[in-house]
């Protein structure tokens, strides 16, 4: 602002500049002097004038900017939070969405955050309610909505949501044949622990009778009458994603155990 143009305050307090991108800006706040009365005459001379200079960085636009970083602050089987990170200055976050399979996720809400001394700007986004994903990727795109332009490209990022914890599961739904030598396993909602290939069971106590639980979460596990039986259900390793591609990074292998006491009669 010339200093040889001082303009009034408004009644707001509010007042606007010209400026350009990545400039650096001395503003000025000025209170000129104030005449002193002394209740009856003037002329006992003035508050002197006084003046206050704020250095103010305009921060450098983005430019089909990508995302310096991305990382992944919370996450659980429904919902996560991650922290989206651009080298440059973004100020409105209505230009800027969420999208899963080209629609706008209405579950996603965003928060901008912008700090001058780097010139950096983080993107809080929280995505709730994200159904039927435990234990599996989730793939959206970040960028601008159609028919705006926020100058940042629109990219695409993929987090694995925790997987349904084994130890959730209270129990099994188990029934013997009327031989009683084969019981019938049901795992309640096996689906919904994670993607199952990642899932499988055993009878018994040998690691070698491991076998891959079927789609439908049933299984059987031979018996006899009158007998203890051991049933493990597994959850194998999974590769975690955390927005682009990592290395060695997973949610390591959970496994659950039930016993059985097997009856001498079917009942």
């Amino acid at each position: 602002m010339d200093q040889n143009q001082p303009i009034s305050l408004p009644n707001n307090c509010a007042f606007t500049c010209p400026v350009k991108s990545g400039s650096v800006y001395n503003i000025s706040i000025i209170r000129l002097p104030i005449p002193m009365y002394d209740g009856v005459q003037t002329g006992h001379g003035a508050f002197q004038m006084d003046q206050r200079i704020e250095n103010i960085r305009i921060g450098k636009a983005c430019n089909n900017t990508q995302a310096s970083t991305i990382k992944v602050l919370k996450r659980t089987t429904a919902m996560l939070v991650c922290n989206i990170s651009y080298d440059c200055l973004i100020i409105n976050s209505d230009k800027l969405a969420v999208f899963k399979d080209d629609t706008i996720a209405e579950q996603c809400t965003l928060n901008l955050t912008y700090f001058p001394v780097n010139e950096h700007t983080n993107v809080i986004v929280t995505c709730i309610n994200i159904a039927n994903n435990a234990g599996r990727d989730w793939k959206f795109v970040f960028g601008s909505k159609i028919g705006h332009k926020s100058n940042v490209v629109n990219e695409t990022f993929v987090v694995t949501l925790e997987p349904f914890p084994l130890n959730n599961i209270t129990s099994l739904n188990m029934k013997t044949d009327e031989s009683i030598t084969l019981a019938s396993m049901i795992v309640p909602h096996c689906d919904q622990i994670a993607e199952m290939k990642y899932l499988s069971f055993r009878c018994g106590f040998d690691n070698n009778n491991q076998q891959p639980l079927p789609d439908n979460c049933t299984f059987t596990c031979p018996v006899r009458p009158g007998s203890l039986l051991f049933v493990g259900i597994i959850r194998h390793p999974i590769q975690r994603q955390n927005g682009r591609p990592s290395v060695n990074d997973t949610f390591t292998m959970e496994s659950r155990g039930f016993y059985f006491n097997i009856g001498t009669t079917n009942v």
